[in-house]
């Protein structure tokens, strides 16, 4: 197994991060969390938690909308932003597989075998056996 690198170059963090060099250069001055550690000449070098902070900021800012200063109040309680953003990121694979699910009976009962029900407002599903009475 491969071990992960400890510092990327800022080309390798844009290129991660999918943000340009100019707005990564602007969030270093704007946020306090960003931080990367710099050589002689003045060359960037981005740790693992610098990245993942850079990718948190592009979520808030880019994604979700926000402010900076938005942003800058939610890294300051970062833990409950990352909390919300694992649980979301679960409710989405949760609801992927119910989807798959739902799927899987409706092509099972297309077979003859059920019927499939499906209630849009609670996301219930109920089957049937076709021979059997209601």
């Amino acid at each position: 197994m491969e071990n992960p690198k400890q510092y990327y170059s800022i080309r390798e963090a844009v290129l991660r991060c999918r943000v340009n060099e100019s707005t990564l250069r602007y969030w270093e001055k704007e946020f306090d969390e960003i931080a990367p550690r710099r050589n002689k000449k003045g060359t960037r070098f981005y740790s693992e938690e610098d990245l993942r902070v850079i990718e948190l900021i592009y979520q808030l800012v880019k994604v979700e909308g926000m402010t900076l200063e938005g942003a800058r109040k939610a890294l300051a309680n970062k833990n409950a932003v990352t909390d919300q953003a694992a649980i979301l990121s679960r409710l989405k694979h949760v609801r992927a597989e119910l989807e798959s699910l739902i799927g899987a009976l409706d092509d099972y009962g297309r077979n003859g075998a059920t019927t499939v029900n499906v209630c849009p407002d609670s996301s219930l599903v109920h089957v049937r056996e076709k021979n059997r009475p209601k």
